[in-house]
């Protein structure tokens, strides 16, 4: 590691990594608890074939919605642990596309960024 700058953001990474953690630890319970009760309960207002059909409704969206935040929370891990890992390597502040160096900007707006901002628009998935 170079200076303190990149000591700041290691432990802006790791902090991170440690929230993300905590949140997917939440989630896999909320999703544990889910599939124990299987149904939230149906609002009062409702007969009882609708009452079903809300309930079975709602725990298949909760189940779906659990199912992308915890796949968004260990995307973003993975992300965390790779640049933990460049910043290891000595390749932290480097564009893994074009390998200028990163801005300070860029870096203290999203730590784990691994492209310069010309670069990011180039990756397929944005």
């Amino acid at each position: 590691m170079r200076s303190s700058e990149d000591r700041e953001y290691q432990r802006v990474l790791l902090a991170l990594r440690a929230q993300l953690r905590g949140e997917l630890h939440l989630l896999a319970d909320l999703a544990s608890e889910l599939m124990v009760r299987q149904r939230p309960s149906k609002p009062q207002a409702l007969c009882r074939s609708c009452g079903h059909f809300w309930r079975t409704s709602m725990a298949r969206q909760l189940k779906a919605l659990l199912a992308d935040l915890i796949h968004h929370k260990e995307e973003r891990l993975r992300q965390i642990e790779a640049a933990l890992q460049r910043m290891r390597e000595g390749t932290y502040d480097q564009c893994q596309g074009c390998g200028i160096r990163l801005s300070d900007r860029r870096r203290a707006l999203s730590p784990h960024t691994t492209y310069c901002a010309l670069c990011d628009l180039r990756q397929p998935s944005n």
